[in-house]
């Protein structure tokens, strides 16, 4: 059959409008997409998900970045914590740590607050009351729950000073556990050389604070 320049001329006429519907609906959808995950992190994350909360120790020690007025009372419970060691003292007039010191209260449960900076940097002596009363919590079997804003930074560098001088976890373990709670080692070296320049006076401290402190043979290095 014979295909005439009627039947050419048509042809894009036919095309053109199905190509712009479905660049139409592909942009809808990615809009509804970028929507919905504005609306997930900013509105309802918070509500759902307790931001970072990681077990380190099964029954005993708990870490997390600041969880939601929403969820505080449900997690302090449902994980029988009987202590909560607050890293962010900056934030203690921020409606979410208010509303946690007045949950703790509610709940008897012991709460410190610590004041470290967001970097995961700040006093050595703030570095080793935090750790050391992790370990106090453990002896006494009182489960803990270890936090600050976000949950990598200043959490993290307790949690990795605890698992190197306490337990005696290496480096690389501690190093990789930093990883897993989103800590950032291309953004966040302050952490990593804050560590190193303070463990050995950290474990100073902990010997002066804790009496069945054992310190390590070596001083650990992390991230080299």
């Amino acid at each position: 059959m014979k295909t005439t320049d009627k039947d050419v001329a048509t042809e894009p006429a036919v095309q053109q409008p199905l190509s712009r519907k479905l660049l139409k609906l592909a942009l809808i959808l990615c809009a509804c997409i970028a929507t919905g995950v504005l609306i997930w992190e900013e509105l309802l994350e918070d509500r759902v998900v307790a931001k970072r909360f990681g077990v380190v120790e099964p029954g005993k020690i708990y870490r997390s970045g600041q969880i939601s007025s929403y969820l505080i009372e449900p997690v302090l419970s449902e994980n029988k914590i009987e202590k909560v060691i607050a890293l962010n003292g900056s934030d203690l007039q921020k409606p979410y740590l208010k509303t946690e010191v007045e949950t703790a209260k509610k709940l008897h449960i012991d709460h410190q607050v610590l004041y470290l900076i967001g970097d995961g940097t700040g006093d050595v002596e703030d570095y080793a009351e935090a750790v050391a009363e992790i370990m106090r919590c453990e002896k006494a079997g009182k489960p803990v729950l270890v936090h600050c804003a976000a949950g990598a930074q200043r959490t993290g560098g307790v949690i990795a000073a605890y698992r190197m001088l306490v337990q005696k976890k290496t480096p690389e373990e501690a190093y990789q556990e930093l990883l897993q709670y989103d800590w950032n080692p291309h953004k966040d070296q302050a952490l990593i050389d804050y560590l190193n320049q303070n463990l050995t006076r950290l474990s100073s401290l902990l010997e002066e604070k804790i009496e069945w402190y054992e310190p390590p043979a070596t001083i650990p290095v992390i991230g080299k």
